[in-house]
């Protein structure tokens, strides 16, 4: 096997591997916002369910849980409606008895001291520790 078709091999099996992990986030963040009585995912839902994801669901699927959305060549994509940060309601973590979405709150305490167990793991956790926009101060940039 060449290097580049090597090299290009390695990279659509981390691709393969972390696009599921986020996907799920996003529609667990959409999950626990609406949990928590709000019609907008804030950049802290993001956040929460990010971490959970990474310490919970790597390797559980491989690839897109939605590869016909990036297999459509016209965007027919809805328009995502932005909220200005003054409107946005407050962030409250979720409160009730939902064993998800206490978990989701459990892996956010816990996200300082948990130790990936795999590399792929160890790959998600260090991109959202270096970006600077899902840290804990950073997402309320956004």
């Amino acid at each position: 096997m060449e290097a580049h078709d090597f090299s290009s091999t390695v990279a659509k099996s981390a691709i393969d591997i972390v696009t599921p992990v986020f996907e799920n986030a996003v529609v667990l963040s959409g999950q626990y916002a609406k949990a928590c009585g709000r019609d907008v995912i804030l950049s802290k839902d993001m956040e929460y369910c990010m971490k959970y994801c990474a310490m919970n669901t790597v390797g559980k699927q491989i690839g897109s849980y939605f590869p016909e959305i990036y297999e459509e060549e016209e965007s027919d994509e809805e328009e995502i409606e932005t909220v200005n940060e003054e409107d946005e309601p407050p962030f409250e973590p979720y409160s009730g008895d939902v064993e998800i979405f206490k978990s989701i709150n459990d892996a956010y305490d816990a996200w300082e001291s948990w130790e990936p167990t795999n590399p792929s793991e160890k790959m998600i956790k260090n991109a959202i520790d270096s970006n600077e926009h899902i840290s804990s101060t950073g997402m309320e940039e956004l």
